[in-house]
């Protein structure tokens, strides 16, 4: 064989094996973009699961908190004393009994007095208003404290206690007064998201 022939056909080799070379570098690129795409998609698919399932788990949290609000609601009101304390916010006069059977005529003027530490001439009734409010400022305490750390949403629990909280804050109970001297900051917190603005 030739030296040119020898010289051409290593050139060849050369030029072919360069060649060989480009191609599988382009075949090994083509893949890898192939599985960084799928690995994309894959990864952009988990995402979205993520976030439908996040969202379902919001769903179900927030249906818990209506449930638990309706249900602290209820226990509200089936404690006769908050009861009583919220019939009282309401009417102008009723007729009330304590857990004792003792029963009690309530004027609405009579609260002010009751409530803050005033002299009354029914000293046991004055005891019966302060016990039924007492009772339920326990319950706000604990209900806006539950609201504080999100575990009820105020949405949930407006309906039940707007109109009542608006009565508390009129000028003639002094309420909020009541709220400091009985140290009950939460229920006065409470009673001031229902403040007509």
């Amino acid at each position: 064989m030739s030296p040119i022939f020898l010289w051409y056909l290593g050139e060849f080799v050369k030029v072919l094996g360069t060649a060989v070379a480009i191609f599988a570098g382009i075949v090994a690129a083509w893949k890898a973009i192939e599985e960084w795409r799928r690995a994309t998609l894959q990864r952009a698919d988990e995402l979205k699961q993520r976030e439908l399932e996040l969202a379902q788990q919001k769903q179900e949290f927030r249906q818990k908190q209506a449930i638990f609000a309706r249900e602290i609601i209820k226990d509200i009101f089936d404690d006769k004393r908050a009861r009583n304390a919220l019939t009282m916010l309401d009417f102008w006069e009723d007729e009330y009994e304590d857990i004792n059977g003792a029963r009690y005529d309530v004027k609405r003027p009579e609260l002010k007095s009751a409530l803050c530490d005033s002299e009354s001439e029914d000293e046991d009734k004055a005891i019966f208003i302060k016990r039924c409010f007492e009772s339920l400022y326990g319950h706000l305490e604990q209900v806006e404290n539950l609201l504080e750390v999100g575990v009820l949403n105020v949405a949930d629990i407006e309906t039940a206690f707007r109109y009542y909280m608006q009565k508390a804050l009129r000028g003639d109970i002094r309420h909020l007064e009541s709220f400091d001297a009985f140290d009950y900051p939460k229920a006065k917190r409470f009673a001031m998201r229902f403040a007509k603005s």
